[in-house]
């Protein structure tokens, strides 16, 4: 290859224009040895002589004039190139991939994603949402919200807030609310755990943060959280479910918390993403989009209803 680096090229287009080796050294910060050297190597390299030297000039021979032209071609394909890299680091722009839980997703993250899509006409989303972890690197995700463990890897987690359950019944139900922890023993109840959680026990923490495992009659068991709360006014079950999810209900007065100092589940809510190093702008606004706007509506559940 004739021009082992870019330099080589940038530096036969500054002996091209220069009239002479020495000044040609001088524009580049380059002893006139060093650019002797590098020339005479390019010359040995392609066979034949690329300048006529004198005392008083340096001119291109035939052949360095054929060379000089891609020489120039070469250097404004490397600029433009780094002109597209400059664009791409510092204009916020192109596709981002997010990966969200489906319930924090629905619940929370129109508006939030709605916002940036405006405040970013260049920027384009796609939103996956799956109870289901991604693996961001393989799946080609750029950013995650995830609630609990954040997985294993090279990956980076920023924590935003908290994401609590709590039990919930029907509005309209004749059941006196719960007065104690120890009243769930043997009731009928909904859970929000996977069919492959088949525990008969419940974890409730009460306003102190000590742990009460209750045995329950479970007549319920799912992850959808829309559809438990369904259920929940459907039917006379206490059911457990996000306070997010059961918050518009309640504040409707068609369900009702019980043991509403106590919390039924608490997980991390946390954004994760592979690298902040080379993150791309438009990523980047968006991580702290995400780490302003998020926060306070997660605040917004961390506390029982009134």
């Amino acid at each position: 290859m004739l021009f082992q680096t870019i330099s080589d090229a940038r530096l036969l287009i500054a002996v091209a224009e220069a009239p002479s080796f020495a000044q040609a050294g001088r524009r580049l910060g380059m002893p006139p040895a060093t650019v002797t050297r590098r020339i005479a190597a390019m010359e040995d390299h392609s066979r034949v002589k690329l300048f006529e030297r004198s005392t008083r000039a340096v001119r291109p021979t035939e052949a360095g004039l054929v060379l000089l032209d891609h020489a120039r071609r070469l250097v404004a394909e490397a600029d433009s190139a780094e002109m597209s890299m400059e664009t791409l680091r510092d204009t916020p722009r192109g596709w981002i991939r997010i990966s969200a839980p489906v319930m924090l997703g629905e619940t929370l993250l129109g508006p939030i994603i709605g916002a940036f899509l405006s405040d970013h006409p260049e920027c384009d989303v796609f939103l996956d949402l799956s109870n289901a972890p991604v693996d961001l690197v393989a799946e080609g995700f750029d950013v995650a919200v995830r609630v609990g463990p954040v997985g294993e890897g090279d990956l980076v987690a920023r924590k935003l807030g908290t994401a609590g359950a709590a039990l919930y019944r029907n509005a309209r139900s004749k059941a006196d609310p719960l007065a104690a922890i120890s009243e769930l023993e043997g009731l009928p109840c909904g859970l929000l755990r996977s069919a492959e959680t088949r525990k008969n026990s419940l974890t409730i923490a009460d306003p102190d943060g000590q742990l009460h495992h209750v045995s329950v009659k479970p007549r319920l068991i799912g992850i959808n959280a829309q559809a438990m709360l369904d259920i929940a006014l459907a039917t006379d079950l206490v059911v457990v479910l996000p306070r997010m999810v059961a918050y518009p209900a309640v504040t409707r007065g068609t369900l009702r918390c019980e043991l509403r100092d106590c919390t039924a589940q608490l997980s991390d809510v946390s954004l994760v993403f592979p690298s902040k190093r080379l993150m791309r702008p438009i990523v980047r606004q968006l991580v702290d989009h995400l780490a302003a706007n998020l926060p306070p509506l997660l605040k917004k559940y961390e506390y029982p209803e009134t």
